[in-house]
């Protein structure tokens, strides 16, 4: 996990990059209770990512680094404030647009969770049998998502083509994310932050 091996080398990499080490950043002298924020805001990114990332329309507005990161700053903000201005201390109008885009994410996954709570039992059982014949196509006459056929309903053959999209997209966030949690490193912009930058930017 790039957080943490950067916590564990002491910070002097820290404030090489950004002027400012994680003590004084995140407001903590301990570096055990700093790794378990850590582990902790990990847990909370990845059930956001596998419930409200979900419900939303967060995959169809963002990139999925730019998701990984808006889901970071809805489970730890100040966590997700210092990682990205550790990234880009050197490149502070790039920074300051990805925060605004990160910021925009994190409400959008806030709102869908705060709807997803208020969701009948109902509508979950007709979602979760929408995404059960969208991942067996074989199953149902008419489906057929591999062989291009579009079925006899075209409201369930588009909701099966959006929850396909978003699996998709889903799976290419998780590889692409986990260098975030995955090897550690120092600042830069490559990696997970060639995705991360508003369209404008790239």
């Amino acid at each position: 996990m790039e957080l943490l091996t950067l916590i564990s080398h002491g910070g002097a990499d820290t404030q090489a990059e950004s002027g400012a080490d994680w003590k004084t950043a995140l407001g903590e002298n301990s570096a055990p209770i700093i790794s378990q924020r850590i582990k902790d805001a990990h847990g909370n990114l990845r059930n956001i990512l596998t419930s409200s990332a979900l419900i939303s329309d967060a995959y169809f507005c963002y990139t999925p680094p730019q998701i990984f990161l808006g889901a970071l700053y809805t489970a730890d903000q100040t966590l997700a404030q210092f990682y990205i201005n550790w990234k880009l201390a050197g490149s502070p109008d790039i920074r300051d647009k990805l925060m605004s885009t990160v910021q925009a994410c994190s409400e959008m996954l806030r709102t869908a969770a705060e709807e997803h709570g208020r969701t009948s039992l109902e509508e979950v059982k007709r979602i979760d049998k929408k995404l059960h014949r969208c991942q067996n196509p074989q199953k149902y006459t008419g489906v057929g998502v591999g062989n291009g056929k579009t079925g006899t309903n075209g409201e369930d053959a588009e909701e099966e083509r959006k929850a396909k999209k978003r699996r998709l997209e889903r799976e290419r966030l998780e590889k692409e994310g986990s260098e975030v949690f995955g090897k550690g490193g120092g600042g830069g912009n490559g990696g997970l932050f060639g995705g991360m930058l508003p369209a404008s930017q790239n």
